[in-house]
């Protein structure tokens, strides 16, 4: 049990750092992959493989670029922690086996959307998609019964519905 509860809490710090990219791109319609090494948002420096490491990047250089100096935004380390937090939690209470993976996938994608609401007001589809679809694969894995299923069906029509009225509104 102690090995996975670190085991998921690396794996958490690491998927932190990868979220910190994806709240940054992702709203912005750049590349996940290219380019490969991240680099300063202020002098475009590419930054070292110290400089990404989830909290030792950010602690060592005392909250800013090591080229230029400019402060780096503190929703990098809050994002880090966030991630650490929920997957020490989640490894505490679903104690192995598929529950496990579907809560750090659902509350992993949760820190996501959070961070990206938070800094432009968007809730991606690309993310908020398939959550739906999770959700409603995660019924089949408990074995509800039709009706039960037939309200989560609703439900999820329900809140497609909801965030395409949105969408249209604010477009």
């Amino acid at each position: 049990m102690a090995m996975k509860f670190v085991f998921l809490i690396f794996i958490s710090a690491i998927a932190g750092a990868f979220i910190n990219r994806i709240i940054f791109r992702l709203p912005r319609k750049l590349s996940m992959v290219k380019p490969l090494t991240s680099t300063c948002q202020s002098c475009r420096q590419p930054l070292s493989w110290l400089d990404v490491t989830p909290f030792v990047g950010y602690l060592y250089q005392k909250g800013a670029c090591r080229q230029c100096g400019v402060p780096i935004p503190l929703r990098y380390l809050l994002c880090e922690l966030m991630a650490v937090v929920l997957g020490g939690w989640i490894a505490y209470r679903y104690a192995g086996g598929l529950n496990v993976t579907a809560h750090w996938v659902f509350w992993m994608s949760m820190t996501t959307l959070f961070w990206i609401d938070f800094e432009s007001k968007l809730l991606p589809q690309s993310i908020t998609y398939p959550l739906m679809g999770i959700g409603l694969g995660s019924l089949a894995y408990r074995h509800v019964g039709p009706e039960v299923l037939r309200n989560q069906l609703i439900i999820t029509a329900a809140a497609f519905l909801i965030l395409l009225a949105i969408r249209s509104v604010a477009n």
